[in-house]
C-alpha cells in the first residue's frame, strides 16, 4: 500500500501521531479549493473509496485538459479558415 496518493491539489497521506517511531498511523485527505486549504481525517475503511474518487478526479482533469487543448486548436483552425476565405 503506497504511503500517499497525490493528484493536483488533492492528497491522501498516511500520517503518524509519533512520526519518528511511526506509531499511531492515521489517514488524512488534504485539498485546496478557492484558495482555501482543508484537511480531514479519513477512516481506514474509507481509504479505498477515497482512492477511487481521486482516481476518477484525475481522469476527469486529464480529459478536461485534452478538451481545452482541442477547443483551442479548433478555434485556431476556424480563424485560419475564416482568414483564407475572407481575404481577397
Amino acid at each position: 500500500m503506497p504511503r500517499s496518493d497525490r493528484c493536483g491539489l488533492w492528497s491522501l497521506t498516511r500520517q503518524y501521531k509519533d512520526p519518528k517511531a511511526k506509531r499511531g498511523p492515521y489517514w488524512q485527505i488534504s485539498y485546496t479549493r478557492n484558495t482555501k486549504s482543508r484537511s480531514y481525517y479519513v477512516r481506514p475503511d474509507c481509504v479505498p473509496v477515497i482512492r477511487m474518487e481521486i482516481s476518477a478526479y484525475k481522469r476527469f482533469k486529464k480529459l478536461m485538459d485534452e478538451w481545452v487543448d482541442l477547443a483551442i486548436e479548433a478555434s485556431k483552425l476556424r480563424m485560419k479558415i475564416h482568414k483564407t476565405t475572407h481575404s481577397e
